[in-house]
């Protein structure tokens, strides 16, 4: 292992001497940039050749469809166009009647008028509420009668 006094003298012996390190000759900058930027040029020429002869040698050649296609006559059935015809021409005049209708006919809306109760003129008793209800006034809310729609127990 290097102790103290070995590793100041290699230190010494470094930042004293001009060149830095005792081989010089191990790093080259230019020399390693010369070499980098000649293997980028050799691989971007080589793979431009390669590109160019793939594109010559696919130059030439055409593709062809060998499948023949067969023109088939279409039908043209008098009676189904005039029905459609007749359905869409029925269909735009429900259409414009019912723009034509609701542009003219305004509904009117109801006005309500609110009366607030001050709290002396709340009661706490129901009874009174409940007598009020009349029996048309009450909704079913019973289920369907279609047995699909119904809940299945899980």
């Amino acid at each position: 292992m290097i102790n103290k006094k070995e590793f100041t003298k290699i230190a010494k012996r470094i930042l004293s001497s001009q060149q830095g390190l005792s081989r010089p000759e191990t790093m080259h900058p230019s020399r390693e940039w010369f070499i980098g930027l000649l293997v980028a040029i050799i691989i971007f020429t080589a793979s431009a050749f390669w590109s160019v002869q793939i594109f010559k040698a696919y130059q030439t050649t055409t593709v062809t469809d060998n499948v023949q296609q067969q023109e088939r006559a279409v039908v043209y059935r008098d009676s189904l166009v005039e029905a459609a015809l007749a359905v869409f021409s029925e269909r735009q005049d429900k259409h414009s009647s019912l723009l034509s209708g609701a542009q003219k006919a305004e509904p009117e809306l109801p006005v309500l008028e609110v009366e607030i109760a001050s709290s002396s003129d709340l009661s706490t008793d129901t009874s009174s509420s409940t007598e009020a209800v009349k029996e048309e006034d009450v909704v079913d809310l019973s289920p369907i009668d279609n047995p699909e729609l119904e809940a299945t127990p899980e």
